[in-house]
């Protein structure tokens, strides 16, 4: 399982509906993910969920979720 978060200063509300969508699409057509992503966005922490098309690795993304950045340090 790989989780992913993704800073975006630029867009205040990015765990919007508009966000995702944005996300799931440009992964379905970029072929990324095996099938079409999943949008989860009433959880606590909003969220697209996929399977890699090479890898078959299950990938969780979450935007501007700044409490999970604290645990990895940049590289």
């Amino acid at each position: 399982d790989i989780d992913l978060v993704l800073i975006l200063p630029s867009l205040a509300n990015a765990g919007s509906n508009n966000t995702l969508n944005r996300i799931s699409k440009a992964l379905s057509r970029a072929s990324i993910s095996r099938g079409r992503p999943v949008i989860i966005a009433k959880a606590k922490v909003p969220i697209v969920k996929f399977e890699t098309r090479v890898g078959n690795f299950r990938v969780d993304i979450s935007v501007n979720q700044v409490c999970g950045r604290s645990l990895v340090q940049p590289f």
